[in-house]
């Protein structure tokens, strides 16, 4: 077999190799050249997002890597819908009567805020009124302070909880590689309030 053939058969071989490389090579590859338009088909073909090469990094993480601001950009607004729907779907399946309990405690944490400002404007028309102000208002004012202090905090406690708890869910799927512990914190605390709004 002469020279060029072989240098022929083996262009082809590297050829065929290249063009049987898997979606998410493709994507890894089109990160790492920085060509934000091959990566955004890619994703819309289906390609997913939280996918690892072969060093365990994600997408997001080769583009961090490299630098790619705007590629990293997008990447992270595809993560945002990844995690957005697992979210959602955890709260609908799997922490569904937390969501209810933490619907509860916020329903009492609003009355008490009620209590609290209705208690103030008291305070507050005292002042502009011709009358002493009596030491019981003051005593129900602190009182009031007191009692929206602690149903503030029983709602942070048990919201912190639930996102605590779908975090480990997320952990286990292997979700958190790539996307900052704060972001994906955030985007589930976000979509709590979100459900919390629409009960």
């Amino acid at each position: 077999m002469s020279k060029i053939l072989k240098v022929i058969l083996t262009v082809f071989s590297i050829l065929l190799i290249l063009s049987c490389s898997s979606n998410e090579d493709k994507l890894f590859k089109a990160i790492e050249d920085g060509n934000l338009g091959k990566v955004q088909s890619l994703i819309e073909d289906g390609v997913s997002v939280v996918s690892k090469n072969g060093n365990g990094l994600t997408p997001i993480e080769i583009a961090r890597k490299n630098n790619s601001k705007n590629i990293e950009i997008y990447l992270y607004g595809e993560l945002k819908k990844v995690f957005d729907n697992e979210t959602n779907k955890l709260l609908k399946l799997k922490f569904s009567e937390r969501l209810i309990e933490l619907k509860d405690i916020e329903t009492l944490r609003k009355r008490d805020y009620k209590l609290y400002l209705d208690n103030n404007d008291s305070i507050l028309n005292s002042m502009n009124s011709d009358q002493r102000m009596s030491e019981n208002l003051l005593l129900e004012q602190e009182k009031y302070f007191k009692i929206h202090q602690e149903s503030i905090k029983k709602f942070i406690n048990a919201k912190v909880d639930l996102i605590e708890d779908i975090m480990k869910v997320f952990i286990e799927k292997d979700y958190i590689n790539g996307l900052k512990s704060k972001d994906c914190r955030n985007i589930v605390n976000v979509n709590i309030m979100l459900n919390l709004s629409e009960m």
